[in-house]
């Protein structure tokens, strides 16, 4: 009896686990409670069923032998601790098929953080209103969702994020005062950033120079003398 009863409970706990994984994986869209419960429901009636049937079958087969019925008593827990890590890698495998084009298989994003300090001595811009931000990749072009101004010594320093869904190649910050010229910044960051725990990069100029051979080199522009950096925050 007791051989039945382990081999049931564990076949609930796994069918269910199972029906209502597939479940979710087979609804219109994830997460649809009605469709879940009718798998979880389901998946737990007939693998409870199924695992009492095969605990029956097996207690008889192997009645008189206490060591193969040892092993049987322990089977189904260690093929049910199996299915759950095989669900779990089915389930991660699945999103990841489902978002290819997404900085992370589950569709959660990250936050893009950055500061952008102006020339030392450099005027303030008179509100947050007037300052651009912008994160541009071969896909699309979006602004900042917040930026705020604050004063370090003697250098103005924009501090801001966006939120990044969508893997890149390439990503830059362009940044401009009211009308004044554009700062372009080439960010080192791979199309889907590592965690690094909110860590900042070191400090990095515009994207500037003349690309002409033989040219002297020129005085920087005051707009290249702006400087940013940023971090990844999953």
């Amino acid at each position: 009896m007791f051989i039945i009863m382990t081999w049931a409970l564990v076949g609930l706990i796994a069918g269910g686990m199972l029906g209502g994984s597939l479940a979710d994986l087979g609804a219109n869209h994830r997460g649809d409670i009605g469709a879940i419960f009718v798998g979880l429901v389901t998946g737990a009636a007939l693998g409870a069923a199924a695992g009492g049937f095969a605990g029956r079958a097996l207690g008889r087969m192997f009645a008189g032998d206490a060591r193969k019925l040892g092993f049987i008593a322990a089977g189904p827990w260690i093929a049910s601790l199996a299915l759950v890590i095989g669900i779990v890698a089915f389930g991660q495998l699945s999103e990841s098929m489902r978002n290819p084009d997404m900085v992370r298989s589950d569709g959660i994003g990250l936050s893009l953080i950055y500061e952008i300090r102006l020339p030392p001595g450099a005027p303030a811009p008179a509100s947050a209103r007037s300052v651009s931000v912008e994160l541009r990749t071969p896909g699309e072009v979006m602004e900042a969702t917040s930026a705020n101004l604050m004063k370090i010594d003697d250098r103005t320093v924009i501090q801001g994020h966006f939120w990044v869904y969508k893997a890149a190649p390439k990503r830059v910050v362009a940044f401009r005062i009211g009308d004044g010229p554009a700062s372009l910044f080439t960010m080192n960051l791979a199309a889907r950033p590592a965690d690094r725990g909110g860590r900042w990069s070191s400090w990095q100029g515009p994207d500037v120079g003349d690309g002409a051979v033989g040219k002297s080199p020129r005085a920087p522009q005051p707009e290249e003398l702006v400087e940013i950096r940023y971090a990844a925050n999953y």
